[in-house]
């Protein structure tokens, strides 16, 4: 779970609006507590205030799609970039003390909503003035509810027996509050935390530690990190950040090619380059290698560059704000922060430009983009311990890991089944010019209709290469892929190895008994390019199916519609005295079960040709499939 917390010092600009949230999207935090969301300077009536906080939120809205609250006394504010996670629990000191659950939330199979596990948090931003005010907060500071964790501006410095520096601050109530739990900066960053608010005039040097994330003692993990983000411009305050992973990953994530990076001409023009001559099929997979390495180079000068421009300017400014003072860090500080505010403005702006906000500022339609872009993504359920066949609970990632594999062996192994020949069959079958169209050699049409069907921000195979990469190509790649399409297709040649590779993901079916291997659904990931020459075959088999499946059959048949079948079982049931009968079959793991002998004698009795039989065995036959829990990865055939 990663946890932020961050004054934000005001939000009424707009603009620094953009650039906080810009900033804590990029973080991807399960729960972020905001602070002093408005500055009530001067004053303002309840109802007044309350107006401009629902101003605030409802601009955060256009940018922010998941899960949002919004105090109306404008002190705190609840983010998280799940939906449905959030849930405000009770409110005391007009706003200053907020109570909420955070319930972690993985969307699986269907959408099914299924509570991973739920944490009580308290959040906190006590007065700013000693005296009175504060003395009462901490005084009347109502009970934690169990195992909560404390997260906040506290606005006030605490030692490390958890006592305040003033005794005006705190009569002496922090210390009992917090007994049994653990501050997380104190703790991991070597029992030496940085300071976390830094005053901003640049001729004292004016710095404390008053934000805190307390976490309770049973709740820290062992792979758990913290660190302090800089906030450039946008605060005084630090962003504190803090990851509570049950271990550290030792293993890096698999590449995905940054589609950003395509419009990079130096890439162009490799990949221009690369594709003058013809590829044979044995040759493919060097070539993606190829595009790989390239894509990797540029991945990391795109991030150098960026880090250089704006993130290395930020913590400069970061660190001198802690150095002592003098009259060349003054100077030095005004440099930098003019320099960090253009780079900030700039980004701002594109921002602004990309997402469509400046319509929505003039009272304008905004983009379609602009809403797309911050749809929800899927979130996947973590395996939590599972059960095997013999009964033993399985906690490690490498014992879940080899569940898995030999649950997916034993559903996906080959069985022993009747000879086909012996069945009797009575079937339709192809004409002689139907087959020929199913085996004639691969058009460029083919292809680039089979292209531009492949969809956009989809999950990559192994390879890493999306359906982006094919697209933005196709005219250098579709002559290339239309040779290697039919040297398989015709000529029966082996199909590139990276093709037998694939990488199996569970999501869950149910929202109970995940300790259940029956209740994950395992989703198969291909390489895009075997996808488009699959997608070329399923739309050559499709012009044949009607003269082969019969009339009742609806699903998944491309110009009939289900609905058909609901309107027969309508008709059935009103069938009048004499009455209907009705049978329903559901397979147990169907697809996962069918028999490939069996499924190329159908094909066979069809009248499917030779040269189709072959390249579904060369394609989908003897394949094999990786299955990930956590940092274990185990290893199957299929």
């Amino acid at each position: 779970m990663r946890v932020i917390s961050w004054n934000v010092n005001g939000l009424t600009d707009r603009k620094k609006v953009r650039q906080v949230l810009r900033k804590l999207h990029s973080f991807k935090a399960d729960v972020i507590v905001l602070q002093e969301i408005y500055k009530n300077n001067t004053r303002l009536s309840p109802t007044a205030l309350e107006s401009k906080v629902s101003e605030i939120e409802d601009y955060a809205k256009f940018f922010w799609k998941s899960d949002m609250i919004f105090h109306k006394a404008g002190r705190l504010a609840i983010l998280s970039h799940y939906n449905k996670s959030l849930q405000l629990t009770n409110t005391f000191s007009n706003g200053r003390i907020i109570d909420f659950t955070f319930t972690h939330t993985a969307k699986g199979d269907r959408k099914i909503q299924i509570p991973y596990f739920t944490t009580n948090i308290r959040a906190i931003y006590a007065p700013a003035e000693s005296g009175t005010a504060k003395s009462v907060f901490w005084t009347n500071f109502p009970p934690l509810p169990p195992l909560s964790w404390v997260i906040g501006d506290f606005n006030m410095a605490i030692h490390k027996d958890r006592s305040a520096r003033t005794s005006s601050d705190n009569p002496g109530m922090v210390n009992d509050i917090l007994e049994h739990h653990l501050d997380m900066q104190y703790l991991l960053q070597q029992r030496k935390p940085k300071p976390t608010y830094h005053h901003p005039s640049a001729k004292s040097k004016r710095s404390s530690r008053i934000d805190y994330i307390f976490a309770p003692d049973s709740a820290l993990k062992p792979g758990a990190k913290f660190q302090l983000e800089a906030p450039g411009l946008i605060s005084d305050h630090s962003i504190l950040v803090l990851d509570n992973m049950d271990t550290i990953r030792k293993v890096a994530p698999n590449w995905r090619l940054n589609i950003k990076l395509l419009g990079n001409q130096m890439a162009s023009d490799t990949i221009t380059d690369l594709l003058k001559a013809p590829i044979a099929v044995h040759e493919w997979d060097d070539f993606k290698h190829k595009v790989k390495l390239l894509y990797q180079e540029l991945g990391k000068k795109a991030q150098k560059k960026n880090i250089d421009s704006i993130q290395n300017l930020t913590r400069y400014l970061h660190n001198l704000r802690q150095r002592s003072a003098s009259a060349c860090r003054e100077s030095e500080i005004e440099r930098v922060t003019r320099q960090l505010a253009e780079k900030e403005e700039e980004l701002a702006e594109r921002l602004a430009i990309k997402s469509g906000t400046q319509w929505l500022e003039q009272g304008e339609r905004s983009s379609s983009y602009f809403y797309q872009r911050f749809n929800q993504k899927l979130q996947t359920a973590h395996i939590p311990s599972l059960i095997d066949h013999t009964g033993n609970i399985l906690t490690s990632p490498t014992d879940k890991a080899k569940a898995c594999r030999d649950h997916l062996q034993d559903q996906w192994k080959e069985t022993s089944v009747a000879n086909a020949a012996s069945f009797p069959w009575k079937c339709p079958t192809l004409s002689p010019i139907q087959a020929n169209n199913i085996a004639k050699p691969i058009s460029l049409e083919e292809v680039e209709t089979a292209i531009n069907q492949s969809p956009n921000n989809k999950a990559p195979g192994p390879d890493g290469i999306p359906s982006e990469f094919y697209k933005h190509f196709k005219s250098l790649l579709i002559p290339r892929l239309t040779t290697i399409f039919d040297e398989i297709l015709q000529a029966g040649s082996n199909v590139p190895i990276s093709w037998m590779q694939s990488k199996c993901v569970l999501i869950p079916k149910k929202t109970q008994g995940l300790n259940q291997l029956a209740n994950w659904r395992p989703i198969t990931l291909e390489n895009c390019d075997l996808k488009i020459f699959s997608r070329i075959l399923a739309n050559r088999t499709q012009l044949v199916m009607d003269t082969l499946i019969g009339e009742q059959q609806t699903g998944f048949i491309a110009g009939r519609c289900i609905h058909h079948s609901v309107l027969s079982i309508e008709t059935a049931l009103h069938s009048g005295p004499k009455g209907s009968y009705m049978l329903s079959l559901d397979w147990s793991k169907a697809y996962d079960k069918v028999n490939h002998k069996w499924l190329i004698h159908c094909l066979n009795a069809f009248g499917f040709p030779a040269e189709y039989l072959r390249t579904i065995r060369l394609l989908f036959f003897n394949r094999n499939a990786e299955v990930s829990v956590e940092d274990s990865t185990e290893h199957l055939r299929c």
